[in-house]
């Protein structure tokens, strides 16, 4: 957490400039558990770099069908409403084209059954984050907060 809030920071800062501190951040309800090797949680670590993440449920559902509904929407007619810039989104890109994946359980070819959530590694913590931001979008649009 301590190298990706500076990182975040970092990207914020230069895409922001004054502006950086004053975005909201969601993630997942976790962060206020504290962590065995330094015993503070990961909300600690965010605020210590000027961050206020807020928590969020983490109910896999509403978070996977807030993603899919941000990708099938349009902004208006013939524009999407989720645009990927791929430039500056390499990891997130390369998980919607495959390597966001669910572990096996069991089987071979096309008696393969997946587990119900993805693996996590590298990919499934950049989809996550995804998720949460869809998930929050989402509910800001429903209050008519937002336009698609």
């Amino acid at each position: 957490m301590e190298k990706f809030a500076q990182r975040v920071q970092q990207v914020l800062r230069a895409r922001l400039k004054y502006r950086w501190d004053q975005v909201d951040h969601w993630g997942d309800a976790t962060l206020m558990t504290r962590n065995g090797a330094t015993g503070e949680t990961a909300h600690q670590v965010a605020r210590r770099h000027g961050f206020n993440i807020r928590p969020m449920s983490n109910e896999w559902e509403g978070r996977y069908g807030s993603v899919t509904w941000m990708l099938m929407a349009e902004a208006e007619p013939g524009l999407p409403l989720f645009q990927l810039d791929a430039t500056s989104c390499k990891v997130l890109r390369e998980g919607f084209q495959g390597a966001y994946q669910f572990e096996v359980t069991h089987g071979v070819g096309p008696e393969r059954v997946f587990h119900d959530r993805p693996k996590k590694d590298g990919y499934s913590h950049i989809q996550d984050a995804l998720q949460y931001a869809a998930l929050r979008y989402k509910q800001l649009y429903r209050r008519g907060e937002f336009k698609k």
